[in-house]
């Protein structure tokens, strides 16, 4: 949780210094101090305020106003994002196109591995479920694996679905052959 803290306070450090060296900024910067300064002059204040203390004046109000202008709403989008989570769905995406890919090069246990960690990563992952129940099914010949497959498929698809008929008709399909 600590990193996560200072991860965030790191990002919005970043955002300063990229606001503080951004050439408008700079020049924003340097017009409202040559402005202010003249404006001083203009109105010959008695008081004399030194040249440090009148920079930084100019300064910290040009740097307030900037951070009043930055785009909150995606600061917090940028610091709220999970990282993690983000490289997982990656993860996840790359391992089911390269299961469907082992599919299609008939490469079936390498494919039914991937599947699986598709599932371990997203298990509501309804077509990646489905294709791994008929991989089990028809090209490994593993029933007990494919079983439980088509058994979590039959209740997590909506009815209806053509994946809840499936689901359904092959576990009535396999009760008759046992039955026989």
């Amino acid at each position: 949780m600590q990193e996560r803290r200072q991860g965030k306070a790191v990002k919005i450090f970043i955002r300063l210094i990229n606001q503080i060296i951004d050439p408008y900024f700079i020049l924003q910067c340097c017009i409202a101090g040559f402005l202010g300064y003249a404006l001083l002059g203009f109105f010959d204040i008695i008081v004399r305020v030194p040249m440090f203390l009148y920079v930084s004046a100019v300064f910290g109000a040009c740097l307030l106003v900037a951070v009043f202008r930055w785009d909150w709403a995606a600061l917090m989008k940028e610091v709220t994002i999970d990282e993690e989570a983000v490289r997982r769905a990656v993860e996840t995406n790359a391992h089911y196109h390269s299961a469907v890919l082992a599919e299609r090069k008939e490469n079936y246990g390498n494919a039914a591995e991937l599947y699986e960690k598709v599932l371990d990563h997203d298990g509501s992952n309804m077509q990646a479920r489905f294709n791994l129940t008929r991989i089990y099914m028809g090209k490994l010949s593993d029933r007990d694996k494919g079983l439980s497959h088509l058994q979590i498929l039959a209740e997590t698809a909506p009815k209806g679905h053509p994946y809840h008929n499936y689901a359904l008709g092959q576990m009535a399909k396999m009760k008759k052959e046992k039955g026989l």
